[in-house]
């Protein structure tokens, strides 16, 4: 089983860099806030966030990629369960929903239920 940062498709392959996208939604993020009147916001170590991304500390960009990162993987973990319905392994669509929820979490995240729950999914998606 993959981690997520291994998974990789060719959908998240075309996708935008994940730190060009991270850094212009911190840009977006800091001019909506100026313009609502807040020119302060600070991590708890007391490092200022209302700068440019660049300026950010390696632990403050790496903090702002992640949901950025979230996002991709889970584009990855749709586009894998599309690809599969495509090539004519349909799950109904609640079950595809449920396989989807499972396969983002690694074998030893997920409970007994879960297991055998996916295993019975991956049997009905490739019979």
């Amino acid at each position: 089983m993959s981690t997520p940062a291994e998974k990789t498709t060719e959908l998240s392959d075309s996708l935008p860099n994940i730190e060009a996208v991270a850094a212009s939604i911190h840009q977006r993020k800091v001019k909506a806030n100026r313009d609502r009147g807040i020119f302060s916001e600070k991590l708890p170590s007391g490092e200022e966030l209302m700068v440019p991304f660049e300026q950010l500390s390696d632990v403050a960009q790496a903090a702002l990629r992640q949901p950025t990162t979230n996002v991709y993987q889970a584009i990855d973990d749709v586009a894998e369960a599309d690809a599969f319905s495509q090539r004519g392994h349909i799950l109904t669509e609640g079950e595809n929903k449920r396989f989807v929820l499972i396969h983002a979490k690694s074998d030893a995240d997920r409970t007994p239920e879960e297991r055998t729950e996916y295993a019975e999914l991956m049997k009905k998606r490739t019979s």
